[in-house]
């Protein structure tokens, strides 16, 4: 009966209102509910943003739960499967999962998607430097920042300016805000 309930609500508001309310919720009370909700949705209609909201639950505010970066790593590749592998802010939560204690994604996994995200958009900077660094033989040390970085957000609920500084001298330049990330690196 609460999932109708919950559902009727969700219908009648902006989608991305409803994800960051479904997340709130979830870092607020710990709780499965905010998660076995969305797999209802999913039960009911299989879409991307539902797959990509199960991976935001389980990989950060019920990341704390067994197996939750497996489960999200479950959803995030189904978001892309179901996305034909072309939307880049979903190929990058693999990226996130390669950070992960579980080591849910290795390094080759990791740089195969780091490669798709630069054959969608060439451009793409974390890509790009994601894979310079790999073919360094050392991307998991230096991107640990990268994914500890972008899991702040989650983390706290406010926008945040962060500076790193590497003893390589590799700066990353992080903020967020309305809902946008903006990454900048320089060596």
């Amino acid at each position: 009966g609460h999932f109708e309930e919950a559902k009727a609500f969700m219908e009648q508001i902006d989608f991305h209102v409803f994800k960051e309310l479904l997340i709130e919720i979830a870092f607020d009370h710990e709780a499965e509910t905010s998660y076995l909700f969305v797999a209802y949705l999913l039960q009911q209609t299989e879409r991307a943003a539902y797959h990509d909201l199960a991976y935001l639950l389980m990989a950060q505010p019920l990341c704390h739960l067994q197996r939750a970066y497996f489960t999200a790593y479950k959803h995030a590749k189904r978001a892309i499967e179901l996305t034909d592998y072309t939307d880049t802010l979903l190929l990058e939560n693999l990226l996130f999962l390669h950070g992960v204690p579980d080591q849910v994604v290795s390094d080759e996994e990791a740089a195969d998607v780091a490669q798709q995200i630069v054959k969608v958009e060439p451009s793409h900077r974390v890509a790009n430097e994601w894979l310079k660094v790999y073919k360094k033989g050392t991307a998991y040390q230096k991107f640990l920042v990268f994914y500890t970085l972008y899991s702040i957000h989650f983390c706290v609920c406010f926008a945040v300016f962060f500076v790193v500084t590497f003893t390589n001298n590799l700066t990353i330049f992080y903020y967020h805000t309305a809902h946008h990330w903006v990454w900048r690196y320089s060596a």
